[in-house]
């Protein structure tokens, strides 16, 4: 809830867990497609990392929080590829942004492609 907290706020898990339980409700959305569009986001920042480090958006907190309620894990990974991802050291930085995107879409049953 920590990264949640700092990038939506203190109410900010709730209006998540929220989001995760309508989705599929008169939006038309289903969960698939925001879980998918969330991992394009994060896969974007992890190729943007492998040049430098990634200046952490809200935008990217809460797709990182939406993928983190949908999951239902444990937050470290999540929590881990968002530290990454400003990382100084480059082939640390790559090296630990690419582990805990794995881990990611391991936490959601998927395989990252």
């Amino acid at each position: 809830m920590k990264l949640i907290e700092e990038v939506a706020g203190a109410a900010g898990w709730r209006l998540v867990l929220v989001l995760f339980r309508t989705v599929d409700g008169p939006m038309g959305f289903a969960k698939h497609t925001l879980r998918d569009k969330a991992l394009e986001a994060l896969e974007e920042a992890a190729a943007a990392a492998a040049e430098g480090p990634v200046q952490r958006s809200k935008a990217l907190g809460f797709a990182l929080a939406y993928l983190w309620a949908a999951s239902g894990a444990e937050r470290d990974q999540f929590d881990w590829f968002w530290k990454s991802l400003a990382g100084d050291h480059e082939i640390g930085r790559a090296q630990n942004v690419n582990a805990s995107l794995k881990g990611i879409y391991l936490a959601l049953g998927l395989r990252r492609p």
